[in-house]
């Protein structure tokens, strides 16, 4: 069997004509199996679990897929836009005396540049895994498989070539587990070609790792009946503490008590005194049986299905399982787990995901955002190691803040109609090239991207954004900039520090405040006229160092603090002919402390 094993390559190829995208070949994927109780050989009886190679793979692919079509829930729905192959494993029920860890793995060889990081496809080549039953199906293939749901275990994009961990899970004895591996191509706005070449392989590896044991209830600090006075479901023992020092946790469905079996409950707090893992140093990896319930203790109540700061500040938490099926509110569930690479399934009936992620450093893989989250405010705030965001569903409506100090995120994702507020979503993304789309549901861009040293070109801004204090503040790399409609009114700080902006935008008679609207922008030339609406002009030319020719200002009360450095023309050094309102507070303003290289004249 393991010659069998090992002895297997297959490819697939991917090619581009015209963004029309042709996969041919064949493939399957990779198990690696672990234990420490049994020595790997030849006539290892446990090692001949059922593994299916994936189906061999023949199909066209006729175009692209639409994500926010093809995801929902936290499932994929086939379509013929992709390809797939299956792995099927199970560990022989004769040995039920062990367990095991299977790892899918892909080995991506020859990937065209357009599809690595960078590149103009980047991040656009995909792959899903999913479950799957095969009881359900006796022939495989997408005219059988289009349209049908599964449950998403593991999606990430396809960067660059090597071996991708894609996913693992442990392994029972006379427990089959079945999987669909799934490749396609996000919807791109360019036309690009390009090549991708797969071949997924099988190798067996023994090692000290294997399913731990379940966590004795001695380890807890736990309670049945009532805790503080509030009444603990009948059947059920309140987990408040966990007191061990195994570094892995592990909860089975049921412990028995004095003789009494009893559903576990993990009770959560803000507070570490009152929280089962919150601020535990200790723990690594935590599984949770599918059955677990969560209460959060807010000091007086006990709030179901509440994981609110479950793991906040576990620092060297690295896996977490699934947390059933019934959590609705994430508030700060992950905040500051600094070494958690990978995020757990998140269950399709959360709704608040509010700074779930929070500085978690190391996470590079985002889970799939299920359509049933409505916020998604600071969820992946200072994630300085995610390269791609995960889709963002129909239903969010809050998203500021989301991906705030992502310091490695290189697209945007799409942004729905749903959502209004934006405000510092990008702020500190350093890699971001390419703004998204900006929906007219959206009326404050306050901080959105500032910081966004890479991004080059602005986004349309619809007719329904009011607000732009400091939306390109410190966009460096910014070299057109956009069209300004007439609903926006605030446009402090907007192009602050935009060292490569040439031209200025038509600023236009909605705009009241001005103030340090392009202080420091070193590149440009010529000043664009200044609408009568205007009252707040501080700062507003500040820096621009190669500044000159005439400034129209049309109104009669543009105001500024009193300052020399807060003059409009601050700091520049060309010279410049400001034309001005005569016998107007726009006059005696500009006219105090005068730069030398500021001629003033009136109208």
């Amino acid at each position: 069997m393991l010659n069998k094993i090992l002895k297997k390559d297959k490819y697939i190829a991917l090619f581009s004509v015209l963004a029309l995208f042709l996969v041919l070949g064949v493939s399957y994927a990779v198990v690696s199996w672990t234990t420490d109780d049994y020595n790997i050989a030849l006539d290892s009886a446990c090692m001949d679990i059922n593994y299916v190679k994936g189906k061999n793979i023949n199909a066209s692919l006729g175009g692209t897929v639409n994500e926010s079509a093809a995801f929902v829930d936290s499932e994929v729905i086939m379509n013929s836009n992709m390809t797939f192959t299956t792995v099927d494993m199970e560990l022989d029920e004769d040995c039920y005396d062990i367990n095991g860890l299977a790892t899918i793995k892909i080995n991506i060889s020859n990937l065209s540049n357009s599809f690595k990081a960078g590149g103009s496809a980047a991040g656009h080549l995909k792959y899903v895994v999913a479950e799957y039953d095969p009881a359900q199906y006796q022939t495989l293939n997408m005219s059988v498989l289009e349209g049908k749901k599964f449950q998403i275990v593991a999606w990430q994009s396809v960067y660059n070539e090597g071996i991708i961990d894609a996913y693992t899970t442990y392994l029972e004895p006379g427990v089959k587990k079945s999987y669909l591996v799934i490749f396609y191509i996000q919807s791109l706005n360019i036309v690009s070609s390009g090549t991708f070449f797969s071949f997924i392989d099988t190798e067996v590896v023994q090692t000290e790792e294997t399913l731990p044991e379940y966590t004795p209830i001695s380890d807890f600090t736990y309670y049945i009946g009532t805790y503080n006075n509030l009444e603990i479901p009948e059947g059920s023992v309140l987990l408040t503490k966990y007191n061990g020092s195994n570094p892995v946790v592990n909860i089975p469905s049921k412990y028995t008590i004095d003789g009494n079996e009893y559903r576990p409950i993990v009770s959560t707090s803000s507070s570490s005194s009152t929280s089962c893992f919150k601020g535990n140093t200790n723990i690594t990896k935590v599984f949770f049986p599918s059955n677990i319930l969560f209460y959060y203790y807010d000091g007086t109540n006990l709030i179901k299905n509440s994981v609110r700061s479950l793991f906040s500040d576990c620092k060297n938490l690295t896996e977490v399982s699934s947390l059933g099926s019934a959590v609705t509110n994430m508030y700060f569930a992950f905040s500051n787990c600094s070494s958690l690479v990978n995020a757990p399934v998140i269950p399709n009936s959360v709704t608040d995901m509010s700074y779930t992620f929070d500085g978690c450093t190391s996470l590079v893989n985002a889970p799939v955002i299920p359509n049933s989250v409505t916020s998604l405010g600071n969820t992946f705030n200072g994630c300085t190691s995610l390269v791609d965001a995960p889709v963002i569903p129909n239903s969010v409506t809050g998203m500021s803040s989301t991906f705030r100090g992502c310091t490695s995120l290189v697209n945007a994702p799409a942004i729905p109609n749903s959502v209004t507020n934006i405000d510092f979503t990008f702020e500190g993304c350093t890699s971001l090239v390419n703004a998204p789309v900006i929906p007219n549901s959206v009326t404050s861009l306050g901080n959105t991207f500032k910081g966004c040293t890479s991004l080059v070109d602005a986004p349309v801004i619809p007719n329904s954004v009011t607000y732009m204090i400091s939306t390109f503040n410190g966009c460096t790399s910014l070299v057109n900039a956009p069209v300004i409609p007439n609903s926006v009114t605030s446009m402090g700080y907007t192009f602050n520090g935009c060292t490569s902006l040439v031209d200025a935008p038509v600023i236009p008679n909605s705009v009241t405040l001005m103030n340090y609207t392009f202080k420091g922008c070193t590149g440009l030339v010529n000043a664009p006229e200044i609408p009568s609406s205007v009252i707040n002009m501080t700062g507003t030319f500040a820096s621009c160092t190669n500044l000159t020719g005439t400034v129209r200002i049309n109104s009669s009360s543009a105001s500024r603090s009193s300052g020399a450095s807060d003059h409009p023309f601050y700091n520049t050094s060309k010279p410049i002919t400001v034309e001005v309102p005569a016998n107007s507070t726009t006059y005696t303003r500009i006219n105090t402390n005068k730069p030398s290289n500021v001629t003033i004249v009136t109208y």
